[in-house]
């Protein structure tokens, strides 16, 4: 059984403002070998179910439904299906109002790995939450893809944009029709080109997945978007701050990110482009 560290913290509106509540969650499931993070998206609908945000409800579901369900047989691959498949019919039972919000209600990114015995683990992934190894050697690998990089920045150079025209900041018009037009365009693409966690079906045809063989694996490391490194391109991103927690813990990376957002509050004139101060940030280190 790997040594585990994890560490998840709220996002941030503004530098001293939080967010309403954190929409990343930890899966450990450790009698079956099930690790993994979710990253429930921003409404683009402001529904609520049961006190949570639509994310916040969706990263829940995904979270009770692993860690307390039995996937004796299955890959990390088949449980995010089967998890997706039971979220669409909860909906639809439950919540019916919620479920005809289609692309437009409670999605999310999630990446699971599962370790299946005899040197080998499964992995599974949607959206933005990445997977990372660290090898024996000390090299590096980045087994999944951030799917939602592009649209994300679109929608945030359009506010950008508007925000220079106004002489205002991003946040400002974060609401704008022209910005939420550009979120619900990206919405609208969700597992008709990339993956999203929504329920759908659909979801199965862009799992991420394969195996790993941890003959020759020091360390797998998980995370949400949120503790991307925003000093490096997407090519970098994820694996320079794999080697920041691997090297300072965690929660010591996630200080040195917030120290660099913190140093960059002119709303005005952003080094970071991003849409509120500090996004939801949630990571896991399985050590071998």
């Amino acid at each position: 059984m790997p040594q585990i560290e994890t560490f998840s913290h709220i996002g941030y509106k503004t530098p001293h403002h939080e967010v309403k509540m954190c929409e990343d969650r930890l899966i450990v499931n450790k009698s079956q070998q099930i690790y993994g993070v979710f990253d429930g998206a921003t409404s683009a609908s402001h529904v609520e179910i049961n006190g949570l945000t639509d994310g916040a409800y969706i990263a829940a579901f995904f979270k009770e439904q692993i860690e307390q369900g039995d996937f004796t047989n299955q890959t990390a691959a088949e449980i995010l299906a089967q998890t997706n498949q039971a979220f669409g019919e909860h909906l639809a039972s439950q919540h019916p109002k919620v479920h005809q919000l289609g692309k437009n209600g409670p999605s999310g990114s999630v990446v699971l790995v599962k370790l299946q015995g005899d040197g080998i683990a499964t992995y599974a992934q949607v959206g933005d939450c990445m997977l990372i190894e660290q090898t024996t050697q000390n090299h590096w690998h980045e087994w999944t893809v951030d799917s939602r990089y592009d649209d994300d920045l679109k929608y945030l150079k359009i506010a950008e944009q508007l925000a220079q025209k106004r002489g205002c900041g991003i946040l400002d018009v974060r609401q704008e029709p022209e910005v939420m037009a550009a979120i619900k365009a990206h919405r609208a693409m969700s597992n008709v080109q990339k993956g999203v966690a929504t329920g759908e079906l659909a979801m199965n045809d862009f799992i991420h997945q394969g195996r790993i063989d941890l003959q020759n694996t020091q360390s797998l490391i998980m995370m949400s978007d949120g503790m991307a490194d925003p000093d490096y391109d997407l090519q970098n991103t994820y694996i320079e701050a794999a080697k920041y927690m691997k090297m300072h813990s965690i929660e010591g990376y996630y200080n040195n990110l917030r120290d660099r957002f913190e140093q960059d509050i002119d709303w005005h004139k952003l080094k970071y482009i991003r849409g509120k101060h500090i996004d939801d940030a949630s990571a896991m280190i399985l050590n071998f």
